[in-house]
């Protein structure tokens, strides 16, 4: 059976190469991962910075250059959030129906619309994806009953599967040794950072309030983020401040009552399979929709506005940790916790999924 080929950038692959998780599989026979060029030199800035791009850059330049580099390495499979996927697929449905039209003034004929750049990717997203006859999403059918219903009656093959980290973790032989065969392998692209964890076991949740800040090195412009002096003095006594974490073991800590998010769908999903209700602060792609979904259908997110002040955020913070709302949907979010738990289950919804995948796979390889 050939090798599982996972496909990053340049830079993100170089960064997996720094990472422990490229030594845990080193030699593996069942894994192999291969790059395309991002547009960005591969020495680093005299600063010691590595090289940035922000994500229009990065979009247009793989917009222009990665199908020929990807054809190289290996033919693709989607692997969308569902709903932001949706809500992207329903471009091409307006430009069919002649709704929206995408030369002239896009938005007179809609309350609000994407700007012509963004439209036009949207329309060819949907259209590549009608090409493609398996789909893998990341999700599980508790979550999203109607949406996934909805999409296997577009598409031929669709396979929803939930990160299985969470559920090797908690299982346990009876001796309270956790089995060696589950042992997870988790994947990242920075170096491990083990002191937030050191630093979360000490904090007592019932007494205090606190925060625990991650800012990515090359977060601004590529460069690290400078903190006035006087925000580090009052974050030693209330909080912690580093550039990278394991979120998933972070969410699953006792010490966390809440998750500040832009709404990815990752963090959404390890969010929910851990427990954690979300204040949501959504900015661009899919997370607007992640946002909606989060607050409106599960009922376990709180969104700030786009013009973010501190009563504001102070506002939410306190509603989520200590207010009524917040205890709600901390009782929903261990709620999809559990319904997150039953899909990775013996014959959960995830497990029915992969076994289904690996027979087509097993298939394809006979053939």
């Amino acid at each position: 059976m050939p090798p599982i080929t996972f496909i990053n950038t340049h830079t993100n692959h170089t960064s997996l190469l720094s990472s422990a998780a490229a030594h845990r599989l080193h030699g593996s026979p069942r894994f192999q991962f291969r790059s395309v060029p991002d547009g960005l030199p591969n020495s680093t800035n005299p600063d010691g910075q590595e090289p940035c791009q922000t994500l229009h850059q990065v979009s247009g330049y793989l917009r222009t250059h990665f199908l020929d580099s990807f054809l190289e390495v290996v033919a693709g499979v989607e692997t969308p959030a569902p709903c932001g996927f949706m809500g992207f697929y329903q471009a091409k449905v307006l430009l069919e129906r002649g709704i929206v039209p995408i030369e002239g003034s896009i938005g007179t004929r809609l309350g609000h619309t994407p700007r012509k750049s963004v439209f036009s990717t949207m329309v060819e997203t949907a259209k590549e994806a009608d090409k493609h006859s398996h789909m893998i999403i990341h999700t599980f059918d508790e979550l999203e009953s109607s949406l996934i219903k909805e999409l296997k009656s577009m598409f031929p093959n669709v396979y929803t599967v939930r990160t299985f980290t969470i559920a090797f973790e908690s299982n346990n032989t009876g001796n309270g040794n956790r089995t060696q065969e589950l042992e997870p392998q988790r994947l990242q692209f920075m170096t491990e950072e083990s002191e937030c964890i050191k630093w979360l076991s000490r904090r007592n949740p019932t007494r205090e309030h606190y925060f625990l800040w991650i800012i990515r090195s090359d977060l601004v412009d590529g460069k690290s983020a400078v903190l006035p002096a006087e925000l580090e003095e009052v974050v030693k006594e209330r909080g912690f401040i580093t550039s990278w974490c394991l979120q998933e073991e972070v969410l699953n800590h006792r010490a966390i009552g809440g998750f500040l998010t832009h709404g990815g769908w990752g963090s959404v999903i390890e969010s929910l399979s851990s427990g954690v209700p979300m204040v949501c602060w959504p900015f661009t792609g899919d997370q607007p929709m992640n946002c909606r979904q989060m607050c409106k259908d599960w009922e376990v997110g709180m969104e700030i506005g786009r013009s973010v002040k501190r009563d504001e955020v102070e506002k939410v913070v306190r509603a989520l940790m200590a207010g009524d709302e917040g205890r709600r949907m901390r009782t929903k979010a261990i709620k999809w916790k559990k319904m997150a738990e039953t899909a990775t289950g013996p014959d959960g919804s995830s497990v029915q999924s992969v076994r289904k995948l690996v027979d087509e796979i097993n298939m394809f390889s006979i053939n």
